[in-house]
């Protein structure tokens, strides 16, 4: 299969991406190695009861404007969630992983989204890239993009032994787990105080799911720091919710487990970069040739929504 364009990865930098470039009259195709689209815009649904459990607001003002806000404001989704240090944090109605599904949908007709494929190599062969696939497909392209998470980039280029800056190992990512909890109406008193609260240390945020209209009861996303996270990751499912558990009853002492409907643990291997690159995305070509290879995302733009987008539309203005 040819393509002039692929893009790695169909989180809101890949999603940006193909958007930004179809404006400028260049078609792509973007490889997702998992089955929907979104990355860390990340919702789950059960039954009535939502949780996002990826990114939980994007941030607006007029000095930076979010590239999406209009879109979602005129389709009456953009939704105020709270201001803090007089910045106004919005969450989307319906869930976060609903502004990746606009941006798909509004983009599906010039777009072609190939979901299950993981890259497992690359090979430059006649003046093409060659992507070969887990799945045993080959795709060929005049250029890629990668906005996957810079390690699972760079683990692809050294198994396709493709040189890039030494550098790039210096941005590490960090793990998070996040704690999925529902509770019944018995202190909906406390829990209604809740709607997005930061910490340190350990426990590095909780926010309310009700508090964003978008489930009946007090779902609470539970959001363990990077170091607690590094150390727990390879705990079993059921200790790590336990500890969790623990450190909201020891900031809430009036909840108990036995208010505890349920519980689930979300895993993000590559939550956010702790640093980024210096510039918004990089090139791997030669100043001479054309550019056929481009690392893009959050490690370049930075660690949060308006860093994925930033870093988009910096290739998209390059490849133009």
């Amino acid at each position: 299969m040819d393509n002039n364009i692929i893009i790695i990865g169909a989180g809101l930098c890949g999603l940006t991406l193909s958007s930004q470039l179809m404006k400028t009259g260049l078609s792509s195709c973007i490889l997702e190695k998992s089955k929907s689209v979104g990355g860390r815009l990340a919702t789950r649904r059960d039954g009535e009861n939502c949780f996002d459990h990826g990114a939980q607001f994007y941030k607006h003002s007029l000095e930076k404007p979010f590239l999406w806000h209009d879109q979602l404001s005129d389709l009456g989704l953009s939704k105020l969630w709270f201001s803090q240090d007089q910045v106004l944090h919005y969450h989307v109605a319906g869930g976060m992983t609903k502004l990746a599904k606009i941006i798909n949908s509004e983009f599906e007709a010039a777009q072609n989204i190939i979901f299950n494929e993981k890259i497992i190599s690359l090979k430059d062969k006649d003046h093409l890239i060659e992507v070969t696939c887990e799945s045993g497909q080959i795709y060929s392209t005049k250029k890629i993009i990668f906005t996957s998470p810079l390690p699972q980039s760079i683990e692809i280029l050294r198994s396709s032994e493709i040189i890039y800056p030494a550098a790039l190992e210096n941005i590490k990512y960090a793990k998070s787990l996040v704690g999925l909890v529902t509770f019944n109406n018995e202190m909906s008193d406390v829990l209604s105080q809740i709607n997005f609260l930061r910490f340190n240390e350990n426990l590095f945020s909780i926010s309310n799911n009700k508090s964003k209209q978008i489930s009946l009861n007090h779902t609470l996303t539970i959001v363990m720091s990077p170091d607690w996270s590094e150390k727990n990751y390879e705990k079993a499912e059921s200790d790590v919710l336990k500890l969790i558990l623990d450190h909201l009853f020891q900031i809430f002492p009036k909840l108990d487990l036995n208010m505890v409907i349920q519980q689930q643990l979300k895993k993000w291997k590559y939550s956010h970069p702790f640093v980024k690159f210096d510039s918004d995305f990089l090139s791997l070509d030669k100043p001479n040739q054309k550019t056929k290879i481009i690392l893009a995302g959050d490690a370049f733009g930075g660690a949060s929504l308006h860093g994925a987008v930033q870093s988009a539309v910096a290739v998209a203005q390059f490849m133009k």
